[in-house]
C-alpha cells in the first residue's frame, strides 16, 4: 500500500487556522533496565500534561515517518536525538538501548500542558556506529505484529530458564534461578588475543567443571557493567576458572572487572537416551517444567527401514 498523512484533528485544525501552532515534539525512552530519558525539540524545556519534565536535545533528524495502508511497517530512522549527553556512547555501545521503548508526543510548546495531539509508540530495533555518530532504527505495532510467533515440535525444551519462578499455575520454566547465582567474582587474567570473549578467575569455584555452560556472566563493575553476556563454556583447568563467550563485549574486559554468573541449561530432558546427558531432570530436578518432546523420533528413526 501507499504512503498516506495523518489527518489532522479539529483541535490542531483550529490552532492551525489561528496562527497559533507552533510545534514541538517531545520523546519518552524507556530503557529495558528501567532507565528513563525525556527529550524535546524545543529549545527550553516543557512539561507535559503528565507533569514530566522533557529537555531540549537539540532536536532529532528523523525520516520521514511512514503509515501504511496495509498495516506495512512504520520505520523511522533517529538521528541526533541521541546526542545528549545522558545517552553516553559506551551505553550504546553496551547495547542497552536496545528494544527500548520511545514513545512520541506532539504539542504545541507554548501550551504544553494541554496535551498531546499525537502520541506514537516504538522501539528500538537496531544500533548503528559510522565511526562518527550514532543512528536508531525503530519498529512500530505493526513491525511487531508481523513478526512470526510460535514453536515448533523439538527434543529441547522451549522455555528459558527461570522464566516463571514465583508464578504457580503458569507453562514455563520454575527454577528458582537467583539462588543457583552466585555472585562477587572478579577477573583475574584476560585473554590478550581475545580480550571481549576470554577470561579467568582466581581461586577455583566450588561448581564443577561445566556447570555455567550455557548460563550468563552478569557484569556488575568495569566498561560492560549493566549488561549480560552468553557463557559458551566454562573449564576448570589448573588452579583456575576458564571462562569463553560466545559473542564478544561490546568493550573489552579488564582485569579487577566483577561479575555475578547463572547457570545455563542445554534444554534437554535427563532421559537415559539424551546425548549429550540432560540438565532438565539431571541438573536441575525439573523434569515436571520440560517444555519439548524428549521422545518425538529423529530423523534416523523417520528414514529408517522398518524391522
Amino acid at each position: 500500500g501507499g504512503a498516506v498523512t495523518h489527518p489532522l484533528t479539529p483541535r490542531m485544525d483550529s490552532l492551525r487556522k489561528t496562527r497559533a501552532m507552533f510545534q514541538a515534539s517531545c520523546y519518552k525512552l524507556t530503557r529495558q533496565d528501567g532507565e528513563q530519558f525525556r527529550f524535546t525539540d524545543a529549545d527550553e524545556p516543557l512539561v507535559l500534561a503528565d507533569g514530566l519534565t522533557y529537555i531540549p536535545a537539540g532536536g532529532a533528524n528523523s525520516s520521514a515517518r511512514r503509515k501504511e495502508v496495509d498495516l506495512g511497517a512504520q520505520d523511522v530512522e533517529l538521528l541526533g536525538v541521541l546526542s545528549s549527553d545522558a545517552i553516553t556512547h559506551d551505553d550504546l555501545a553496551a547495547g542497552k538501548y536496545r528494544g527500548a521503548q520511545i514513545e512520541l508526543y506532539l504539542v504545541d510548546k507554548r501550551r504544553p500542558w494541554s496535551g498531546h495531539w499525537h502520541h506514537h509508540t516504538f522501539w528500538v530495533g537496531e544500533t548503528k556506529f559510522n565511526h562518527e555518530s550514532w543512528t536508531a532504527s525503530i519498529e512500530g505495532y505493526s513491525e511487531r505484529l508481523g513478526q512470526e510467533s510460535g514453536n515448533v515440535a523439538s527434543k529441547h525444551c522451549h522455555h528459558e530458564l527461570g522464566e516463571k519462578f514465583g508464578l504457580p499455575g503458569e507453562i514455563g520454566c520454575h527454577v528458582d534461578l537467583a539462588t543457583l547465582t552466585t555472585t562477587g567474582h572478579t577477573v583475574t587474567t584476560v585473554e590478550t588475543t581475545s580480550p571481549r570473549t576470554t577470561f579467568y578467575v582466581v581461586p577455583s569455584l566450588s561448581e564443577a567443571d561445566g556447570y555455567f555452560d550455557l548460563g550468563k556472566v552478569l557484569w556488575q563493575t568495569g566498561a560492560n557493567a549493566g549488561t549480560f553476556s552468553r557463557l559458551e563454556r566454562h573449564l576448570s583447568a589448573g588452579g583456575r576458572e576458564e571462562f569463553y563467550l560466545f559473542l564478544e563485549t561490546s568493550l573489552d574486559i579488564q582485569v579487577g572487572d566483577t561479575f555475578d554468573l547463572a547457570p545455563g541449561c542445554n534444554k534437554l530432558a535427563g532421559i537415559t537416551t539424551d546425548n549429550p546427558v540432560g540438565d532438565c531432570k539431571l541438573k536441575f530436578d525439573n523434569f515436571l517444567d520440560f517444555g519439548g518432546e524428549p521422545r518425538i523420533p529423529g530423523t534416523g528413526k523417520i528414514l529408517g527401514q522398518p524391522n
